[in-house]
């Protein structure tokens, strides 16, 4: 019998070398969702981050490796609520040994005018990245910067999140073509309809505990003072509040979010928004 040449024994190691590497590879969240791997379930309190629960179902290989990338979207079922995106790849191990794996991630907001998720929202990922979202947000640019900022290693991951939340509304908004005029104006619209959301939840609160909320008002009263101040103070209120929160997100924009975007993209100066905010600031 003739001995294995050089060449077969090369040939065999490659193979089990790609054999190996092959089979070592994660599982994608999405490949493990729909061939049924795992169940999951998600929950958060805020935007910042979401906390994961995988628990490997009898369909499931062995054991593997489960990657949640970086652009991964997270839908929330509550009316007018925020898409989430995951900001950082998060890789978790599950095996006979350790079904269950529970894992916090960093997330970014879709869109900067929808609510937060709260405690009882109802989230799950979805897949249709190549969609918008419900407000009508595209969400594969960002998609493609969430994952650029997650490859870049060591110079996204010194950036907060907050300069790389905002670099993310600005390509969402497509304000690096516009006018600071233009941006200003969309935030403020924006923010009116977010404050206008807030208030009334708001009044709705104060209503189920009117004796919390004017201990020293007769609760027969209290209704009444609830509708003057809808009709006289709640216009004045709110736009004071949105001009705030636009005055302070446009100067997040240049303070925070431009350099996250230089390395995005290094003539990101030469948009129009950045050439108008040099030529004529900020106010």
């Amino acid at each position: 019998m003739k001995k294995p040449t050089w060449l077969l024994i090369v040939l065999v190691g490659a193979g089990l070398a790609y054999f190996e590497y092959v089979t070592h590879q994660p599982v994608t969240v999405q490949q493990a969702v729909e061939k049924r791997y795992v169940e999951v379930t998600l929950h958060a309190s805020d935007a910042k981050k979401v906390t994961a629960s995988f628990t490997r179902t009898g369909d499931a290989p062995g054991s593997f490796k489960l990657l949640i990338a970086a652009g991964t979207l997270i839908l929330n079922a509550d009316p007018g609520s925020q898409l989430l995106m995951v900001a950082r790849p998060v890789t978790v191990a599950l095996s006979a040994d350790t079904p269950t794996v529970t894992a916090d991630f960093e997330t970014y907001c879709v869109n900067q005018f929808a609510l937060e998720p709260t405690v009882n929202s109802s989230l799950t990922f979805t897949f249709n990245s190549a969609s918008s979202d419900t407000s009508g947000v595209e969400t594969e640019p960002i998609r493609k910067l969430a994952m650029d900022l997650a490859d870049s290693g060591q110079f996204a991951y010194g950036e907060s999140r907050n300069a790389r939340q905002m670099a993310l509304w600005m390509i969402a908004g497509g304000y690096q073509n516009m006018t600071r005029a233009a941006v200003y104006e969309k935030l403020l619209q924006g923010f009116r309809r977010t404050v206008e959301q807030q208030m009334t939840a708001g009044l709705d609160l104060a209503r189920k505990n009117p004796g919390k909320t004017m201990p020293n008002l007769p609760e027969a009263e209290f209704e009444a003072a609830l509708q003057r101040y809808r009709t006289r103070g709640w216009e004045e209120d709110r736009n004071a509040e949105a001009e705030r929160l636009a005055k302070q997100a446009l100067n997040d924009f240049v303070s925070n979010g431009t350099q996250v975007l230089k390395f995005h993209d290094p003539d990101i100066g030469d948009k129009p928004f950045f050439v108008d905010v040099r030529a004529k600031g900020l106010n």
